[in-house]
């Protein structure tokens, strides 16, 4: 895109649902808090429960997004919306 005009090469993007959304650049003290958040958070989660890290997160056939630290029932992970998790 940046080679159309489209964009600069410099600019953070992501495409949900059809639309392009502008991200916050990430940096230094970013990575540092997601990972001691993600470190605590490891330590104290059920075997029940899923900690993802920038894992995919699938909210509609089009709609994939990847948050930095994802908590989800564990049976979640293998659903989809055409196969949703059991209740």
């Amino acid at each position: 895109m940046p080679a159309a005009g489209i964009l600069r090469d410099d600019e953070r993007v992501e495409l949900l649902d059809g639309e392009l959304v502008e991200m916050a650049a990430k940096g230094f003290a970013h990575d540092v808090v997601k990972n001691a958040v993600m470190r605590r958070l490891a330590r104290s989660v059920p075997e029940t429960v899923y900690l993802g890290i920038e894992s995919t997160l699938q909210l509609g056939p089009r709609l994939l997004l990847e948050p930095d630290l994802l908590l989800a029932p564990v049976d979640a992970r293998s659903a989809s919306p055409d196969n949703p998790a059991p209740p």
